[in-house]
């Protein structure tokens, strides 16, 4: 049996969503500001990793917290490790 999507699962998926939505659109707006592609690239790169480490934060607080699941933390946290690094 398929376990069921959890709301925190959604919440996620979503601050993902948003996340990466928001690093494509600093890259290609139009604005007066002259940006270089690999400065841009370098700050996103930063941003996201960021980003990634206090996602793992907030899981493993969840987990402390009894939240979350710990097995469903735990599988959280792994996948966010697994994506640092590919960042490297």
């Amino acid at each position: 049996m398929k376990p069921r999507t959890t709301t925190i699962e959604l919440v996620i998926c979503y601050l993902l969503f948003v996340i990466a939505m928001v690093i494509m659109l600093s890259c290609s707006s139009t604005t007066s500001v002259k940006r270089s592609n690999t400065s841009c690239y370098f700050s996103n790169h930063r941003e996201v990793e960021n980003t990634i480490e206090d996602m793992k934060e907030w899981m493993i607080w969840d987990i402390q917290e009894g939240r979350i699941d710990s097995t469903i933390g735990a599988t959280y946290v792994y996948n966010l490790d697994n994506l640092s690094n590919l960042m490297d």
